[in-house]
């Protein structure tokens, strides 16, 4: 709710970014007080345009800007002779059009709440499911152990059931005798939540006591808990110009990214990938009050005294390369450049991903969809590949980079000789079939505009390095393949 005398005030910009950050795609922004200024056209337009500012910089996917006034209810239900120059729906109307969003899809998401005894023996896994579905007869991994099993039954208080989906609260009975607590997951085998210790998030703080390097919580994450601290802030947001500003502390009611370090490791994802398994509670350990939330952007960062690092930095240093993956949405870029990273570790080298949904969370929070914002993303990109490289570090880009021109922007920042382009070639009807996040389908209804494959176009790359196609080639194939791309250039063999 805007007053349309003043504009965004710094509540709003707060609201919005809070908003932005648990994920909600699009804003209606109404223009009240429309009676004060006499219903003038130009207060409202000078209103929408601060509006629509503030929702490009906090990522809104859709906005609408709607002139009321809601003394008398001027264009609240029906549209008002004093405001004859507004041509479009009125707030009621606005509303109706917007459609609720899908329930969770992807790979299987199922975090344990309680462990039940059956009286016909055995113990049945209670819970709600986060994503996926599961069917009698699926093989399961038990998270964070990696312990597998096979499903036997997916009970309800009404029966049982040949499958259930996300958002259902089952029972389900496996087929193996294995243990199961409290706070475990149940995922695929082939599409399991990354287990880790240390993540980067982007936190909501409630306290009055700033949060500091070192200030210990417990965590809830789904229906777990776990002793944890921060390792490190790293910046807050900035409420006047939304922008991130370098920190050592994250005030009452600021927003600010942290390093979070846990005393076990867990089950979890990203939040853009799952809103369940992405999101954590901070909550006081002596008071069991919420001190704060939290929003995950990078689920597995390798520890400070890695050995990793240091023997691969040593082997790499003076001749990385910057591998980047183009496609479009839901190809399986960042699931490919998280494999490869990790097999590149493996073998003692300094590598590291850069994603385009983590850059957007941080470094081009300001930037939108359009042509200009996305070729910037790509040179932002690029040049922190460049820097990666030059200190030894072989960078994975993971982008969906649309544009052949900016891509071949980013190829004259990092160097020619460092450069090699893979096109993930996984076609549209694929992506769409996956469609992780919902993006498509909310494009498709001209809910989501400029989504690149819907209604903004995908170049496909003229002379790519390396072309692989995910629905069609094993992710083991894949990786060795992007490893074979790399080998000649970082001389592996």
């Amino acid at each position: 709710m805007i007053d349309a005398r003043t504009g965004p005030k710094e509540q709003t910009r707060r609201h919005a970014a809070v908003a932005a950050l648990m994920g909600v795609p699009c804003a209606v922004m109404v223009v009240n007080k429309l009676d004060l200024v006499g219903f003038d056209a130009g207060s409202f337009h000078a209103a929408e345009t601060a509006c629509l500012d503030v929702a490009r910089r906090v990522g809104f996917e859709r906005v609408t800007c709607i002139p009321v006034s809601a003394l008398h209810g001027d264009n609240v239900v029906r549209p008002s002779p004093r405001i004859a120059w507004w041509h479009g729906p009125t707030l009621l109307e606005e509303l109706e059009t917007l459609a609720p969003e899908r329930g969770a899809e992807g790979p299987l998401r199922f975090p344990v709440q309680l462990v039940l005894r059956a009286p016909h023996g055995g113990r049945g896994l209670a819970g709600t499911i986060a994503a996926g579905t599961i069917r009698p007869g699926d093989e399961v991994m038990i998270q964070p152990a990696g312990r597998r099993a096979r499903v036997s039954r997916v009970a309800t208080f009404d029966g049982d059931l040949p499958a259930a989906s996300a958002g259902r609260a089952v029972v389900v009975f496996l087929a193996d005798d294995v243990d199961v607590a409290r706070g475990e997951l149940l995922a695929r085998p082939e599409q399991p939540a990354q287990v880790s210790q240390r993540f980067l998030a982007t936190a909501l703080w409630f306290c009055d006591v700033p949060l500091t390097r070192d200030t210990s919580f417990l965590v809830r994450h789904a229906t777990g808990v776990v002793s944890a601290h921060v390792e490190a802030v790293l910046d807050t947001l900035d409420v006047e110009t939304l922008c991130p500003q370098p920190a050592a502390r994250v005030p009452e009611n600021a927003i600010g990214r942290v390093v979070l370090a846990l005393q076990r490791p867990i089950p979890i994802d990203p939040y853009a990938f799952d809103r369940t398994t992405g999101a954590v509670a901070l909550i006081d350990p002596i008071t069991n009050a919420t001190t704060g939330v939290g929003v995950v952007l990078e689920a597995n960062l390798a520890g400070a005294g890695d050995p990793r690092r240091g023997r691969g930095t040593a082997k790499l240093l003076g001749r990385a390369a910057t591998l980047w993956l183009t496609g479009l949405p839901a190809a399986g870029k960042t699931t490919l450049a998280k494999a490869l990273c990790d097999a590149l570790i493996e073998e003692g080298l300094a590598a590291a991903v850069l994603d385009g949904d983590v850059l957007r969370a941080g470094l081009s929070r300001d930037l939108g969809f359009s042509p200009m914002d996305r070729a910037e993303q790509v040179r932002r990109a690029a040049e922190v590949a460049r820097l990666m490289n030059e200190a030894g570090v072989v960078s994975i880009v993971a982008l969906v980079s649309p544009e052949e021109a900016a891509r071949e922007a980013a190829r004259r920042i990092v160097g020619p000789e460092r450069f090699t382009l893979c096109w993930v070639s996984t076609t549209l009807e694929v992506c769409r079939r996956r469609d992780p996040k919902g993006h498509y389908a909310r494009a498709e209804a001209g809910a989501l505009l400029n989504f690149t494959g819907v209604s903004s176009p995908y170049e496909q790359p003229i002379r790519p390095d390396v072309v692989v196609d995910t629905n069609e080639t094993p992710l083991d194939v894949s990786v060795r393949a992007l490893r074979d791309a790399l080998a000649a250039r970082l001389s592996l063999d």
